[in-house]
């Protein structure tokens, strides 16, 4: 008879990033992120985001909804800018601090931390003026009128709708071009 497979996972407590595990589908933890590789670089979110672990090199203590892009200056590393054409991911975590690693949403629903309003359905870019915000637009009306600036800064879509004010944490299906 052959060997029956077991899809172990392990978990962590975004608190303080520790993983503990290796544990079956029938363990109850209650825990944040469930991290898919014993190397702990590697999860899924509660809210349905996959996320990865990556040094925040911004100076900065992060901020969770932070549009990030690949670090430039360090290895495996994030850091934010203003109308990045290279958005990689969402910060999952607020208060790691710089030189130390957070948990970064690359795919699926994320948190994104918009200085405007949001519509549901509406098209999220990286801000043109706020570093590491995001900033909700009106999805083209059709290929005519997409250009390839609009296509290239796209992150994802709105599933949340706020009327006004700033530094909303929005729900998003991210994705990137």
């Amino acid at each position: 008879m052959p060997a029956k497979n077991r899809n172990l996972v392990y978990k962590t407590k975004q608190e303080d990033g520790d993983t503990i595990g290796p544990f079956d589908s029938n363990t109850d933890v209650s825990v944040d992120i469930v991290v898919l590789h014993p190397n702990g670089k590697v999860g899924l979110t509660g809210d349905g985001g996959l996320c990865v672990k990556l040094t925040n090199a911004t100076n900065l203590t992060s901020v969770k909804g932070w549009v990030v892009q690949a670090s430039t200056s360090s290895n495996n590393a994030f850091q934010i800018g203003i109308n990045a054409y290279d958005a990689i991911g969402c910060c999952y975590e607020s208060g790691i601090p710089s030189g130390q690693q957070a948990w970064v949403v690359v795919s699926g629903i994320a948190s994104v931390l918009l200085h405007n309003t949001s519509s549901r359905g509406g098209w999220i870019q990286p801000s043109t003026t706020q570093a590491g915000r995001g900033l909700e637009m009106t999805p083209p009306s059709g290929l005519g009128s997409l250009t390839q600036d609009m296509h290239f800064k796209e992150i994802g879509h709105c599933l949340e709708q706020f009327a006004s004010g700033s530094d909303y944490l929005a729900k998003a299906i991210i994705h990137f071009n």
